[in-house]
């Protein structure tokens, strides 16, 4: 049991900021999940690659000279009528393995969000925070639009040393910190 200095509960008073986009870059288990499900999809689309190529190959020998079928016969179209079922089967093959890996994502990133919001709401009570914001820290670049306008809408624009985003990732990421926890005498602040 801990608690933040007197000196850090006055900076910190009853708001502080979260980055939630740094939380989810540098979160162990995220970026876990993330690797092993970008390895699910490599090996989906090389199987698909694959039936695609067999489709294409199938294609190219009813096409070929030396295909025994007549064009227009029943075994030839026969074999038009397969080549096209088989496209139709991979194609819905794809549909559904992206839908499947949207909703796996989706599961992801509420899962993580839901074990971030609880850890933030776990720690505001400990220090009597009555206010967390999401803000984000990224600097502006006048040259880069994106950096620009997403500096513009930010909602926090001013804040002094009241930034937990660090505090909450040693409490997600307790092995990858050696197992630290929040340090009672650092004064949640925002990163350099």
């Amino acid at each position: 049991s801990f608690s933040l200095s007197a000196q850090a509960q006055q900076s910190a008073g009853s708001v502080a900021v979260i980055d939630i986009s740094k939380i989810f870059k540098q979160h162990a288990r995220f970026r876990a999940s993330l690797e092993d499900m970008k390895k699910d999809v490599e090996a989906a689309e090389a199987s698909l690659r694959k039936d695609a190529e067999e489709i294409k190959k199938m294609a190219q020998d009813l096409q070929s000279p030396g295909n025994p079928y007549a064009p227009g016969s029943p075994q030839y179209k026969q074999q038009e009528e397969l080549i096209a079922t088989k496209q139709a089967q991979v194609q819905l093959k794809m549909n559904l393995q992206k839908k499947d890996f949207m909703e796996r994502e989706a599961k992801i990133y509420f899962n993580v969000y839901s074990e971030i919001e609880a850890e933030v709401q776990r720690f505001a009570q400990r220090y009597n925070i009555n206010l967390v914001l999401r803000y984000n820290d990224i600097d502006m670049s006048p040259d880069n639009r994106q950096q620009v306008l997403a500096g513009v809408n930010r909602a926090v624009v001013y804040q002094n040393n009241i930034d937990i985003t660090e505090d909450i990732l040693r409490a997600l990421n307790p092995r990858v910190s050696n197992n630290v926890g929040p340090n009672p005498n650092q004064i949640p602040r925002r990163p350099n």
